[in-house]
């Protein structure tokens, strides 16, 4: 019974696609409008809102892979308007069983991974998640999803570039990538299975060309770097690459949310759970700079508000 109830929490946690606890009342609100209603995790977590009703029960949860990454739901909420839309989102993102920023950005955390614009199913590994449900996706849908994909990449550009790894256990960074180069861009290395790996060798005179056959070696070899690939039948082209990681230390929590910026999380995790922020913190923070940010305080029963604004009230 204790198995299925983990099981019904971590797939209600992939259906809902967002960083920290799904208890989070706060939070419900707004992944609501996506999540499948039919799982009794969902109505569980209906009535705690309704009732206001707060629980602390831990569970599996999503953790940044990068410095600035965020949640594809989260930033998808910032362009999507609608409840049909949000779902259309979500379908495409759960076929390709995506969750991060990171699953769909290039290895060196500055473009759009030209893959995930396909009307297909994502088949290369970016995590260790396996979605509940594979929905059937639209034309729609997918069309739903490459112009929220312009929104997010102007350009096939990120406006604020993803930093450096950040790994839960070292294993990870040869276990959710594909491709690979060795730091002398002499070879790439096609991750094929956990025992069986093909190695590309550069072509003649070529920069960054790969001929197209390859060798099977049992292992590759230490010190590479995480590639980003694309080619056609006869070669492989190398786009760019990433060799900045560093494995999660267990002390260190994860940065938050906080508005448009990412904060180191409160010592105290009731805290966390109770910030409410504005879209955008940049005037306060601007103002907190140069002394001029407002705070207020609020006393009920045995608790207190405290609020901080900018000095013209925007954030």
């Amino acid at each position: 019974m204790v198995q299925l109830l983990q099981v019904a929490i971590e797939n209600h946690v992939l259906d809902v696609g967002l960083f920290g606890l799904i208890w989070n009342n706060t939070r419900f609100v707004k992944y609501s409008h996506w999540c499948s209603h039919h799982s009794w995790i969902y109505h569980v977590c209906a009535f705690n809102n309704e009732n206001e009703i707060s629980l602390a029960i831990p569970h599996a949860t999503f953790t940044p892979k990068h410095i600035n990454d965020r949640a594809l739901m989260d930033i998808a909420s910032d362009f999507l308007s609608s409840g049909g839309e949000f779902r259309a989102f979500n379908r495409v993102r759960m076929r390709h069983n995506v969750v991060f920023l990171s699953d769909i950005t290039t290895a060196n955390g500055h473009s759009i991974d030209r893959l995930f614009t396909a009307s297909s199913e994502f088949e290369e590994v970016r995590n260790n998640f396996e979605c509940p449900s594979k929905h059937y996706v639209s034309s729609s849908d997918y069309t739903l999803w490459c112009k929220t994909l312009e929104y997010i990449f102007p350009n096939e550009k990120l406006a604020t570039p993803l930093g450096p790894w950040t790994l839960d256990k070292a294993t990870d960074w040869l276990d959710f990538g594909d491709w690979f180069v060795t730091p002398n861009g002499e070879f790439l290395y096609l991750r094929n299975s956990l025992s069986e790996w093909h190695r590309y060798v550069k072509q003649d005179n070529a920069q960054y060309s790969y001929h197209f056959e390859y060798l099977v070696e049992n292992a590759p070899p230490d010190g590479l770097h995480r590639a980003m690939i694309e080619g056609n039948v006869n070669s492989l082209y190398f786009c760019n690459s990433s060799a900045l990681h560093s494995v999660r230390t267990a002390d260190i929590e994860p940065p938050i949310q906080l508005g448009n910026l990412q904060v180191l999380a409160p010592s105290i995790n009731w805290v966390t759970e109770h910030l409410l922020a504005s879209p955008s913190l940049h005037q306060l923070v601007f103002d907190i700079a140069n002394g001029k940010a407002l705070v207020a305080v609020c006393y009920e029963s045995y608790f207190e508000s405290w609020v901080l604004s900018s000095a013209d009230g925007s954030s």
